[in-house]
């Protein structure tokens, strides 16, 4: 996020999941059981993803695996989970501040229960 970036009137805009962890239970490293595992139907074949989350780093890896003609082909993708408070700690420091946050595209209104936001952050003036 940097401010520099964006125009005087300009804004600064992200779609990003929350953090469900406070959903999971507590421990250094937390791998999702093959009942969270999302299943997709892809062209040849299907594909599996699953979750590993580590509450001390912060840092979770999402792990695909796609079954297609006979072969498997397994990728891992690395993020980290960021809350929406310190996202906005972030534009702050950058020189902007929040404008709106809503739980989706459509304008919900974001909760406690809300799995992802969409946030605008405005350039100080």
């Amino acid at each position: 996020m940097a401010a520099a970036g964006v125009e005087v009137e300009g804004v600064e805009l992200s779609r990003a999941m929350v953090d469900q962890l406070r959903h999971k239970p507590g421990g250094e490293s937390i791998k999702v059981t093959i009942g969270d595992m999302a299943t997709t139907r892809v062209e040849g074949g299907f594909s599996l993803v699953y979750l590993v989350f580590n509450t001390i780093s912060n840092l979770t890896s999402s792990h695909h695996i796609v079954f297609r003609d006979g072969t498997a082909e397994y990728r891992e993708i690395p993020f980290r989970y960021v809350w929406p408070s310190k996202l906005d700690l972030t534009a702050q420091l950058a020189g902007m501040q929040l404008y709106a946050r809503w739980e989706d595209w459509i304008g919900s209104p974001f909760t406690g229960e809300s799995t992802q936001h969409v946030s605008v952050w405005q350039k100080d003036r």
